[in-house]
């Protein structure tokens, strides 16, 4: 297959899949696995969280400009109690400590899992679990009513995410569900506290390349998996954001249960 068609389907699943609460790591995984290619390159990796991490900034650029001009001013005055935004941009850092110290002391044992796509399907599963229970939820609080235990208890939501198959988004959408939040307000802060473990994962990437040979996609094959994922990932934000408002994440749960039944099949049969 022509590498930069290549490029553009696996953007578009990353792109899709990172905020859609449906995993975009383990799709990345099972994607190569179930069509037959090879891997792609740890610099194609990191590209893809690149254009992710430019779709939530640029949906989200005036809650990060608020919310980092407030926590700049907190620090300098060293005062965040009593200051709304500033205390939203202390529980998006305290939200990012669990994944980040749990990311670091298992980062081999995770990348483990990468091997066992049936591992991966009953994952899948897992997160559509997740997300029925979410429907349950009837709470009316919006993001920034969050105390520093809410936040800690979303982040190790984010934290069980490390695990292929369990959705970033779908975990912490949940978690969030469980504290209080309104669905939507759930899915905002979920998307604002990708930014710090999008960030952290490309620069965990990056410092890895120097030390591996990178024969995978050219340049142009990578900056065209760049636009798709950023452009697609801006689209999945906004649809998201949508189905939250109406309670109806059910959808993906559907997808996750069907998704991961199939990858346990051809993993049986292969």
């Amino acid at each position: 297959m022509d590498d930069v068609l290549r490029a553009i389907i696996l953007g578009f699943v990353q792109g899709t899949t990172e905020f859609l609460p449906i995993s975009s790591s383990g799709h990345l995984m099972l994607f190569p696995w179930v069509l037959g290619w090879d891997q792609q390159s740890l610099a194609f990796d990191v590209a893809l969280h690149v254009g992710t991490l430019l779709a939530v900034l640029a949906y989200y650029h005036r809650d990060f400009a608020r919310l980092a001009a407030a926590f700049l001013a907190g620090v300098r005055e060293r005062r965040f109690n009593g200051e709304t935004d500033r205390m939203m941009s202390l529980m998006v850092i305290v939200g990012t400590v669990p994944a980040g110290v749990l990311g670091f002391l298992f980062e081999s044992r995770i990348e483990e899992v990468n091997e066992r796509p049936a591992v991966i399907g009953g994952f899948l599963i897992f997160t559509g679990v997740l997300l029925v229970a979410a429907q349950f939820g009837r709470g009316q609080r919006k993001a920034e009513a969050l105390s520093t235990r809410d936040a800690i208890f979303i982040g190790f939501g984010q934290a069980l995410a490390l695990i292929p198959g369990i959705s970033r988004a779908g975990a912490t959408i949940t978690a969030g569900i469980f504290r209080g939040l309104r669905p939507d307000e759930a899915a905002r802060f979920s998307f604002l506290l990708s930014v710090p473990i999008i960030i952290g994962a490309a620069t965990s990437q990056a410092f890895r390349l120097g030390g591996e040979a990178q024969d995978g996609l050219g340049p142009v094959a990578i900056v065209a998996g760049v636009i798709t994922a950023a452009v697609s990932a801006f689209i999945a934000i906004h649809l998201l954001l949508k189905l939250m408002a109406s309670r109806r994440i059910s959808l993906f749960a559907y997808y996750c249960f069907a998704m991961g039944g199939f990858i346990l099949v051809l993993a049986w049969f292969r």
